[in-house]
């Protein structure tokens, strides 16, 4: 999450494209512009926030479902 603090924090566009790369955490566009940054920041939150966990998301759900409390749960919400 420092990284993302740098980013924000970056003012100056020369500055900005020098820190940025194309390979910044699921933001694939291969060249950033300053107008692009908070594009960026909101994709780079979610890569982190979401998408990073839906693997062990998915696999707790499974354990649920094998269990039967998956079942269970649904009809007692």
């Amino acid at each position: 999450m420092h990284k993302l603090e740098e980013i924000e924090n970056i003012a100056d566009s020369e500055q900005f494209k020098k820190v940025v790369s194309f390979e910044t955490a699921g933001f694939s566009q291969p060249t950033v512009a300053m107008n692009d940054k908070d594009k960026m920041l909101l994709i780079i939150t979610l890569n982190y926030t979401l998408i990073e966990s839906l693997a062990e998301t998915d696999q707790f759900i499974e354990g649920l479902r094998l269990s039967g409390l998956l079942q269970c749960l649904r009809q007692h919400p």
